[in-house]
């Protein structure tokens, strides 16, 4: 059997993901909770594959993050050890470089 990853947030990734559903949420909280479901069950895969999604081209970073896509949404991580950090959740229209810095 495979072993299986630890997914640990960040403060700042938890941070996302709690604006992201809010912001759905001002337009319907059945929208939100069906994102947050998408968003919690897509990175629950982390955890059996955590190589599954290939690495974000930044030329402005040394940071070597792993992105996972999820409709308009990018979860950046990386693999450390037995465990899945996620670094950010962020919407793909916003200045992801800079904000990865």
């Amino acid at each position: 059997m495979e072993s299986q990853y630890k997914i640990k947030y960040t403060p700042i990734s938890l941070n996302d993901l709690k604006e992201i559903i809010d912001y759905i949420m001002l337009d319907s909280p059945t929208a939100a909770n069906k994102m947050l479901d998408k968003i919690e069950e897509a990175i629950s895969k982390l955890a059996l594959f955590p190589n599954m999604c290939p690495y974000f081209e930044d030329s402005a970073s040394e940071k070597k993050y792993r992105c996972l896509a999820i409709g308009n949404y990018n979860v950046f991580y990386v693999v450390l050890g037995d465990t899945v950090q996620i670094m950010r959740i962020l919407h793909g229209k916003r200045q992801i470089e800079a904000l990865l810095q």
